[in-house]
């Protein structure tokens, strides 16, 4: 006697049922222990995450298809898995076509719902699984959970990954002992699904690349915001030096602003070779081996009749390059502007207020003044995963001695 599960949760006894139809239990517990494994086992190296996380959602998505009709739990987990579907669609999207950054509270909730919803599935298989013990798999699922929200990242030790692997496989063993049982008692659905997998597959794959390729064209023209044209006010200033030798500027003026402070200001006008949808910049001030503070007085893009809104922002890398120059962080500035990909032309004005000279050797000799800087400026209509995305580079270094513009022979 054969027990045939309905997809309304009830169940009827069978004498005749194909080897085929005994099976399905059997392929959908596999698409889950797939789609754990997936999701636990994560290797980070260049698209693999993104691929194994594609394959973990729509693994467990057809796994909990397959089995929502056996009792409320794994419904309940269906549930979530078309939520994991619409996630990662929306994460890959703005962590590949486009260079926001997705808050971290969003992650956070995202690991919450992805706990209940394990947790949802061990139950609802325990109902038809006699050899599972729950408490060993959610007693190891809970300590995986643990390991990576307390111990992840790049420098963990072998006893760590050993650990982690550990839990894994007791939860593997014991989602392989419900597949078992399913083959053993002969378990089989009915299943009222009337689209099937592979088309299911096909469409959400189709439907990732559409959107991302109608986002990677939309996102610049929604971000950049104008403002009135920056008027200039040094204009009283007394000019010290001016000079027109400074690669990547048209123009570079020293002003006298009073007996301690000097105001540097570079500009320069560029017509753009291509579309550009933003540019980073970073700009870099060196005085020698104290810190001396340097105030970024204005930074401005325009495109001639009006001027851009300019973020200040903190890369992911800050910390290491604060560390490695052992220099406050103001004197060090990044910054990120959004660009209409339909201007034709940029003008770019930077103004910094620092001191006239500083004094720090041992012969009490006037040290020189760096000025330094880069602008990417990255194409429209281009990716923003890892180092994939093309930008044109242009880097500038300024020497300042005595209020002077100074040049290397």
């Amino acid at each position: 006697m054969k027990v045939r599960y309905m997809s309304n949760g009830g169940f009827i006894m069978d004498d005749y049922i194909n080897t085929s139809e005994t099976q399905q239990l059997k392929s959908a517990i596999q698409y889950i222990i797939t789609g754990f494994l997936f999701a636990s086992l994560t290797i980070d190296i260049g698209w693999i995450p993104e691929i194994e996380g594609l394959i973990s959602v729509l693994w467990f998505f057809i796994g909990l298809r397959m089995t929502k009709g056996l009792n409320r739990k794994l419904k309940y987990a269906y549930y979530f898995s078309l939520y994991f579907l619409f996630a990662y669609l929306f994460t890959t999207i703005v962590n590949i076509q486009t260079p926001f950054t997705i808050p971290s509270y969003y992650y956070t909730i995202h690991a919450i719902l992805k706990v209940i919803q394990m947790t949802l599935i061990f139950l609802g298989l325990k109902e038809n699984s006699s050899s599972m013990r729950l408490d060993i798999t959610l007693f190891s699922y809970y300590m995986i959970c643990l390991i990576g929200t307390f111990f992840g990242g790049d420098d963990i030790s072998f006893l760590i990954w050993g650990s982690v692997l550990f839990f894994i496989y007791i939860v593997y063993h014991q989602l392989k002992k419900c597949k078992q049982d399913a083959i053993d008692c002969h378990l089989v659905m009915e299943s009222n699904d009337r689209v099937s997998t592979g088309i299911i597959m096909i469409g959400y794959c189709i439907s990732l690349f559409v959107a991302g390729y109608i986002i990677i064209w939309i996102w610049p023209l929604t971000s950049y915001h104008y403002h009135d044209l920056y008027q200039l006010t040094y204009h009283n200033l007394e000019v010290l030096d001016v000079t027109d030798q400074i690669e990547g500027w048209d123009s570079a003026t020293i002003y006298s602003m009073n007996d301690y402070q000097n105001l540097y200001v570079f500009h320069k006008q560029e017509k753009l070779d291509k579309r550009y949808a933003m540019i980073d910049s970073e700009i870099y001030c060196n005085y020698g081996l104290d810190n001396y503070d340097v105030e970024i007085g204005l930074i401005d893009f325009a495109n001639g009749e009006q001027s851009y809104e300019v973020n200040e922002r903190t890369p992911d890398y800050f910390p290491e390059i604060d560390s490695f120059f052992n220099s406050s962080s103001s004197s060090r500035r990044y910054y990120r502007v959004f660009v209409n990909p339909f201007d034709e032309t940029i003008h770019i004005t930077l103004e910094i207020q620092a001191p006239i000279s500083t004094i720090d050797n041992e012969d009490d000799e006037e040290q020189s003044i760096v000025v330094s800087g880069e602008f990417k400026y990255y194409e429209y209509g281009d990716t923003y995963f890892g180092d994939m995305h093309n930008y044109k580079s242009q880097s500038f270094y300024a020497f300042v001695y005595k209020s002077k513009w100074v040049f290397n022979d």
